[in-house]
């Protein structure tokens, strides 16, 4: 792909000059994401081009990354935004036309708190969901030793499996 460098605010990103699309490294895209400032460059220097709506029909295409070559991947931004962005994890991401302005709005919108609210409440339903197995688990097996049946081996692997997990989230 043809890269033109482009400054945006204080960052300098590369747009493609066939398509319109921007790569990002990683560290630039952070400062957009927590900088107010670089927000409002975003959006004064940006197209609002909505970009292709999802769905509409065309095969999904998995793009090589600028800087290692390796297939990036396509992802929600924060899980939740509707914005399909292609991230390199070591390197950055690529935004087609349109696409950095929409996470930018959706940032300024309060949509990472949400997204982190929605995470939060994910961990604790998860947390509720194993503490239930555990007990479930172990009055299995206390009900299975009462009625003088043995502990399996597999047993007891499960139900360490379950707590150590519990406590990984915890």
């Amino acid at each position: 792909m043809p890269f033109c460098p482009t400054k945006v605010g204080s960052i300098t990103l590369d747009e493609c000059t066939r398509c319109g699309g921007l790569w990002v490294d990683s560290r630039s895209f952070r400062r957009i994401c927590e900088e107010t400032e670089e927000q409002a460059v975003v959006l004064k220097t940006t197209e609002g081009s909505p970009g292709e709506p999802v769905g509409t029909g065309r095969p999904t295409r998995y793009w090589p990354c600028p800087e290692c070559r390796r297939l990036m991947h396509r992802q929600n931004f924060a899980r939740v935004s509707g914005v399909i962005i292609d991230t390199c994890r070591g390197h950055g991401a690529w935004f087609n036309q349109g696409e950095l302005r929409r996470v930018v709005e959706f940032v300024r919108a309060g949509g990472m708190d949400r997204a982190r609210e929605r995470d939060l409440t994910e961990m604790r339903e998860e947390r509720a969901r194993l503490r239930q197995a555990e007990r479930a688990a172990r009055s299995e097996l206390a009900s299975s030793w009462r009625s003088g049946g043995e502990a399996r081996t597999g047993d007891v692997e499960i139900l360490s499996a379950v707590r150590g997990l519990i406590d990984w989230i915890s």
